[in-house]
């Protein structure tokens, strides 16, 4: 939502080329949603009551025995019943991702594989053609072997592959006169130039993944038009006035003649809505004012980028992340301390240490303050003191026999904090 938002309001603004980039920072975070610490991160001020699974009735037949069992074993008995259903509904639910998943990703598979059959031997040898992709592919420093394939399959240019590189031709293509058909092959190579194949690939494994989330497919159709004028950029780059018109007037004729949206996902298409010609041809003419401001587009487009991942990236430190505290010690064993839970004061996790020996804590998945407050109880004769330790310098140190109760409040987030316990026996 906020890069459709940002999108909107620098529409024009920008170059196609620094929204193409912000949209590659949209799939990364789809693909590997890597945790980002961030203090700007906004939903560290966000405060969401993590909800608990609400108390069901047991079977039956435990509430038939209930007076026969004291009141612990029928908790215990309660808990592992909602544990064991909580699991198999993860299990079933991941399970049905899954399996749909691999479905769709066989499909893309699947329709790679036809066309690739059914276009084998229909590579175009017409000289006047193949001559055309030469020129086009001097003229954009491609010296890769791509191929040429008469088709009827898909109804548009376009191009497909991303070792094996195929741009694919309608018969009416072919009857176009040269001008033309350079303009459609300046378009298909620019996209093998920009890479677009292998972004495209990328996009099609997203949406297998994220078949559950119809939310997504009006982002992807708004990338794939930026892709397609970022494309145009970059194809008429080093053209002429005059070249640049042509180009426009392609794109409206090819537009004409194949007025619906393009299915295939496997390809890169020449054209999408028709809406969104009136887009490209104004983009085109902009491009001067584009290479006039280059540096502070770009700058502009670095700085959004940082900013919309630092402060809107779901997985920054925040609501998503409550952070967890481990113990360090010196013969290099981690232990992870027990996070005290509502109503909870049992003490779940001890361990055992020498005489005079430190220990050090650090915490994973989460923004911590950079110390960490604790109270500290000797069981022995039941004094309590409370004291704090850097966690990122410092230790503590046991220095007497005795077994001892820590209890450690790691501050996080926006005035928010998690208490931990561990018992510990120093020998």
């Amino acid at each position: 939502m906020v890069i459709l938002l940002f999108r909107k309001i620098t529409n024009k603004k920008l170059s196609p080329k620094c929204h193409y980039i912000i949209w590659l920072v949209f799939i990364i975070a789809l693909i590997c949603p890597i945790p980002t610490p961030s203090k700007i991160s906004v939903y560290n001020y966000i405060h969401v009551e993590r909800v608990k699974p609400s108390a069901r009735e047991v079977s039956n037949d435990i509430l038939s025995v209930e007076s026969e069992i004291d009141s612990k074993l029928k908790e215990q008995i309660e808990a592992n019943y909602h544990k064991i259903n909580k699991n198999y509904l993860e299990i079933v639910f991941s399970n049905i991702w899954f399996a749909v998943t691999m479905i769709n990703l066989s499909k893309v598979i699947y329709m790679q594989i036809v066309l690739n059959r059914k276009t084998g031997n229909r590579e175009i040898k017409e000289e006047r053609i193949v001559g055309i992709l030469e020129r086009c592919k001097k003229r954009l420093k491609i010296k890769k072997n791509i191929k040429l394939i008469e088709h009827h399959i898909i109804k548009t240019p376009s191009t497909m592959g991303v070792f094996r590189v195929k741009i694919f031709l309608p018969a009416e293509i072919l009857q176009l006169d040269d001008s033309s058909i350079v303009a459609i092959m300046m378009h298909e190579l620019s996209h093998y130039k920009r890479k677009d194949n292998l972004l495209n690939l990328f996009i099609n494994v997203v949406k297998c993944m994220h078949w559950y989330n119809p939310i997504l497919k009006y982002p992807f159709r708004c990338m794939k038009k930026d892709i397609e004028l970022a494309t145009d950029e970059m194809a008429t780059k080093d053209m002429e006035e005059d070249e640049k018109l042509e180009y426009c007037k392609v794109i409206a004729t090819v537009a004409q003649m194949y007025s619906f949206r393009n299915e295939r996902e496997v390809v890169l298409g020449l054209v999408t809505e028709i809406n969104v010609i009136e887009d490209r041809v104004d983009i085109l003419l902009m491009k001067e004012v584009f290479e006039k401001n280059a540096k502070t587009i770009m700058i502009a487009t670095i700085s959004s980028i940082l900013l919309i991942w630092l402060i809107f990236y779901p997985s920054c430190y925040g609501i998503f992340d409550v952070p967890r505290l481990f113990i360090k010690l010196e013969d290099g064993s981690v232990v992870e301390a027990t996070k005290i839970q509502e109503n909870e004061s049992d003490v779940k996790t001890t361990i055992s240490v020498k005489e005079k020996e430190n220990f050090k804590l650090f915490t994973n998945g989460g923004r911590c303050e950079n110390f960490v407050v604790y109270d500290k109880t000797d069981l022995t004769n039941g004094k309590t003191y409370r004291a704090s330790v850097d966690i990122t310098s410092t230790g503590i140190c046991c220095f007497q026999t005795g077994e001892y109760i820590y209890k450690f409040t790691l501050a996080y987030g926006i005035n928010r904090s998690k208490e931990y316990m561990i018992k510990i026996v120093v020998e």
